[in-house]
């Protein structure tokens, strides 16, 4: 399969130092002709996220969308730069509950959340723009070259539009042993889960050997795991991760590289550890033959053996 590949080392460290430098005004131009609303488009101009996955599929390439007439992409806004974990992004998927496709809008605009917020429908003119992957995740943007690069901040009001639809997003369910690239780009929720004992403590990415990005473990009672990654340019970088289990939302995606699935908050207030009580101890299991009790050796137990 052919893919974009950037300099990603180069291309990383250009873009921090721009977002550093962008972030420390907190006054925010929101101009009316980027905050004006449309309230739909007829049927026949609409393209379904799922569609724009399966063209660039069926290409196993680069595609650049060339239609006769319009055509517009519609889809829910589950991503947010205003904790700071995103950068010049938006994330859609097709539906707020039980979404089927989800996919990456590349934006150079900063902030993005002021003018599409979490939940805001939106529908995303493809005419011109570009779809790719990069580093194992699928996106929308414009070619240069063979690089796919951001939509320009003034074609933003042309491509990116508003509707005057915010949707209640509801996370999708699922478990880590379910990850697929079928769920990439999707706003998921992970039951029962906890942080790794051995980092509870620790800040989400303020750690020092923490570059870029801040990756912490999350497992499940039964030993599954998956990586927490934390933006070291995020606000709440310094915050320490909670200890006790429960639920986490975010949205799945791939690491920098593309080794391994990982998941990206829009803010800690998705994380909802609320269970103090340890993962139960294995359960005894009874032989009514000999009448002995037994106790299920611990994986620990098994290395060791």
């Amino acid at each position: 399969m052919k893919t974009i590949k950037f300099n990603k080392i180069i291309l990383l460290a250009f873009s921090l130092v721009v977002f550093n430098a962008c972030v420390q005004d907190d006054d925010f131009d929101t101009p009316d002709t980027i905050n004006a609303t449309v309230v739909d488009f007829p049927e026949e101009q609409k393209v379904s996220i799922g569609a724009v996955l399966g063209s660039y599929y069926q290409e196993n390439e680069p595609l650049t969308f060339e239609f006769n007439s319009p055509r517009y992409m519609e889809g829910y806004v589950v991503s947010s730069d205003e904790g700071g974990n995103f950068y010049k992004q938006l994330v859609l998927q097709d539906a707020p509950e039980n979404p089927t496709a989800a996919i990456v809008v590349q934006v150079d605009i900063n902030p993005v959340f002021t003018r599409f917020e979490f939940g805001r429908k939106v529908f995303i003119k493809l005419n011109g723009l570009t779809v790719a992957e990069d580093n194992g995740v699928v996106q929308l943007g414009r070619l240069n070259g063979d690089q796919l690069d951001r939509i320009a901040s003034s074609l933003v009001p042309e491509h990116v539009l508003r509707s005057d639809e915010t949707a209640t997003i509801v996370p999708k369910e699922v478990s880590i042993s379910e990850f697929s690239n079928d769920l990439e780009s999707q706003y998921i929720r992970l039951t029962n889960v906890r942080f790794n004992e051995d980092q509870v403590g620790m800040t989400f990415a303020s750690e020092s050997g923490d570059s870029f990005d801040g990756e912490r473990i999350l497992e499940t009672c039964i030993g599954s795991s998956v990586i927490l990654s934390t933006s070291t340019f995020s606000d709440f970088k310094a915050l320490t991760l909670p200890g006790d289990r429960g639920t986490i939302d975010g949205i799945l995606t791939r690491d920098f590289f593309d080794d391994f699935y990982t998941i990206y908050l829009n803010t800690p207030e998705d994380i909802n550890f609320d269970n103090p009580d340890p993962c139960p101890e294995p359960l005894l299991s009874a032989n009514f033959n000999d009448c002995l009790l037994y106790t299920s050796p611990s994986p620990r137990d098994q290395r060791g053996s």
